[in-house]
């Protein structure tokens, strides 16, 4: 283990975590993903149930990390799930139905 992931482990998470507590109450969501060395990271999220669905596309990037269909194949899921049109996309819209 890193000094710096020691620190996110100790000092940081604990911190994030208890302001998604304080939020929860209210109805508000978070997503943080904190990168603590080169290629490592922490996150945590928060997700109120009426979230925008701006929400779910930072938890599916935080999710995926590096790895880019992954997030993509999130955001077509996202996208059929809510009744999002994928039309107006240059990149998304030859994805009507879900990729199985």
């Amino acid at each position: 283990m890193t000094d710096n992931e020691k620190f996110y482990d100790d000092e940081i998470a604990p911190a994030l975590l208890e302001l998604a507590n304080k939020m929860r109450p209210r109805g508000m969501s978070m997503v943080a993903t904190v990168e603590y060395d080169r290629g490592q990271r922490g996150s945590t999220y928060e997700l109120a149930k009426d979230r925008g669905f701006e929400m779910d596309l930072l938890h599916a990037l935080s999710r995926a990390g590096n790895h880019i269909d992954s997030f993509l194949i999130s955001v077509i899921r996202m996208c059929n799930s809510r009744g999002i049109s994928m039309r107006e996309s240059i990149f998304l819209k030859s994805y009507g139905e879900d990729p199985r």
